[in-house]
């Protein structure tokens, strides 16, 4: 018994001196596996897209617990602001844009995209920009510049793709 007893306090002993060595590198890689890979884009991807066919806006959907990473906007559509073909000695013109607004404190930051005008319709526009804007709230619009169409006269999809990160339960 006593010779079990002399094993047991060697193999313990053992144990402590090589846990004095290892036992941090061992705990670094055990905690390492733990901890979430919030910084990969593609854990967490969000795309929505909107059909807008009057000024206002469309709030992106933005689950609790997450900041939206916008990384692309495109869109494309038609306005029929100004007569075919353009009158320019009546200043007439119009400019496209899509408006994404999120809050940020206590102001609103506004984050105009004008879209371009296709060379052979005169009606047609289009764009896509490769943006980043964190947001915890995100309201996609339409707004023009210069001359606004009437309603009814004006429709464009939209597309906002980015990604999701984890900011903490109730922020």
């Amino acid at each position: 018994m006593k010779h079990k007893l002399l094993i047991l306090a060697g193999v313990l002993a053992v144990v402590a001196v090589l846990g004095g060595f290892y036992g941090k590198p061992v705990a670094a890689q055990i905690r390492g596996l733990l901890v979430q890979d919030v910084d990969q884009p593609a854990r967490a991807p969000l795309q929505q897209s909107f059909y807008l066919t009057q000024l206002g806006g469309n709030p992106v959907t933005i689950p609790k617990g997450y900041r939206l990473v916008v990384d692309y906007v495109c869109a494309q559509g038609s306005a029929y602001a100004a007569p075919n073909p353009p009158d320019t000695s009546t200043n007439n013109g119009t400019q496209p844009l899509i408006v994404l607004t999120t809050p940020a404190g206590s102001s609103t930051q506004k984050y105009p995209l004008y879209l371009q005008q296709s060379p052979t319709i005169y009606s047609q526009w289009s764009g896509s920009w490769p943006v980043t804007i964190y947001a915890d709230s995100l309201t996609v619009g339409l707004g023009y510049s210069g001359y606004s169409p009437e309603a009814g006269t004006f429709a464009f999809d939209i597309m906002v793709s980015g990604h999701l990160v984890f900011v903490g339960k109730g922020q």
